[in-house]
């Protein structure tokens, strides 16, 4: 057995524990680090209210200011299906899979609400009332 293939068996908690550094070399990897440090640093110099702070962070981590909404408006209604679901044992699995989708598509709606309703409308009036200049 050649020493790349007990490299290759060695589990990334083995590397971990053998203080094993990972290849950084890849050229593709090099050019994602160096974009990931550029937009970092972007990011320090910038407040959650400049018009394109979320275009700079959704470009670092792509679908994140999507998915926290998703993540936020989800709980509940995952709580009230599984309710339904152990009080409603009876019903036809068809019913229960209806339910499920009819959640998912509800938790998408909502997260969609709010970011229209809320988030977007508070950002600009916390803009206009924080970050105004006001003339003397």
């Amino acid at each position: 057995m050649n020493i790349k293939t007990t490299e290759v068996m060695k589990t990334e908690f083995e590397k971990m524990r053998s203080q094993e550094l990972y290849d950084f070399s890849d050229e593709e990897i090099e050019k994602s680090l160096i974009h990931a440090k550029k937009t970092c640093a972007r990011l320090q110099t910038m407040t959650i209210f400049d018009d394109d702070y979320q275009e700079v962070l959704s470009d670092l981590i792509p679908g994140v200011p999507a998915s926290v909404r998703l993540y936020v408006t989800h709980y509940p209604l995952i709580y009230c299906q599984m309710s339904w679901a152990t009080t409603h044992k009876d019903q036809p699995a068809s019913t229960h899979v209806f339910v499920a989708v009819c959640i998912f598509f509800l938790a998408i709606g909502i997260a969609y609400a709010s970011l229209k309703l809320y988030d977007e409308p508070a950002r600009e009036w916390l803009k206009q009332k924080l970050f105004s200049k006001k003339v003397v």
